[in-house]
């Protein structure tokens, strides 16, 4: 949950999910999940959550997250080296992303999709008032 204006990208074929936080005055800040592939499931989006973070600053800091509790929960929780390995490089891939400017990290980018979504997705005026005689009901 964040307190700003936010965009949450979730990817069907990458090995990541990424929080696009929009600071006031200070630009967008880009928390990236590393995490198993989106699918959609009964209703439901899931994807498994590897611990292993990085976050991006609007100065281009990269900063690596949650590296000890990846490698704790390894152990704990049986990760094979197939997984882990597609952990650490994509953690690496992402950095690469992001000093490279590619998508989902492009602030324009990430500023038209979000007044592409206000503008398509218009909150109700519950207090229009209606045509005279109209009977329907907002319900």
């Amino acid at each position: 949950m964040t307190s700003e204006n936010a965009i949450f990208f979730l990817f069907k074929h990458e090995w990541m999910n990424v929080i696009a936080m929009m600071k006031p005055e200070r630009g967008i800040v880009y928390y990236v999940n590393i995490a198993s592939p989106t699918i959609f499931d009964g209703g439901f989006l899931r994807y498994i959550d590897y611990d292993l973070d990085v976050k991006l600053f609007p100065d281009h800091v990269v900063k690596e997250l949650d590296e000890q509790e990846f490698r704790r929960h390894s152990a704990k929780y049986g990760y094979d080296e197939e997984t882990i390995d597609i952990c650490v490089n994509m953690e690496k891939r992402i950095e690469k992303m992001m000093r490279d400017g590619e998508f989902p990290f492009i602030d324009d980018e990430v500023h038209r999709l979000y007044n592409l979504f206000l503008a398509e997705n218009r909150p109700y005026e519950v207090n229009k008032k209606r045509p005279q005689g109209d009977r329907s009901s907002n319900d």
